[in-house]
Parts: structure tokens; C-alpha cells; sequence
């Protein structure tokens, strides 16, 4: 994450936001997400995380998707 986070946030001026369409089936999770500018506020890419929860409803794992 902090490796992200320098890569894209500080060094290149994006921002990360949640879409609204956010949907739990038990103990997975589907988020949507895009990347803004900063400069710009301008959408420049986004994807889709699946979250994998483990019985007290922690991230167990994480399976990023770029592109829609």
C-alpha cells in the first residue's frame, strides 16, 4: 500500500474515490472505484476490488481489477 500510495497519490496526483455501487453477497465484497486527478479533478482510470472477508468481517483477501 505505501509503495501504491507514493507511486500514484504523491508522485503522480491522483486521488482514489468509491463508486456508489457497492454490493456484499455474504463474505465477498465488489467495489468500484476511480482514479481522479488532482490537478484536474478529471477521471483518468478506475477498476473494480474484490474483498474476501474473513469471519469477524476483516479483509482476508483483495483481488484488484483495472479497467471498468
Amino acid at each position: 500500500m505505501a509503495r501504491s500510495y507514493e507511486q500514484f497519490v504523491e508522485k503522480q496526483g491522483f486521488a482514489f474515490r468509491a463508486r456508489p455501487d457497492a454490493i456484499r453477497l455474504n463474505g465477498v465484497v465488489r467495489i468500484g472505484w476511480e482514479a481522479v486527478s488532482t490537478a484536474t479533478g478529471d477521471v483518468v482510470g478506475g477498476g473494480s476490488d474484490i474483498l474476501v472477508l474473513d469471519d469477524d468481517g476483516r479483509i482476508k483477501t483483495d483481488y484488484m481489477f483495472r479497467g471498468s
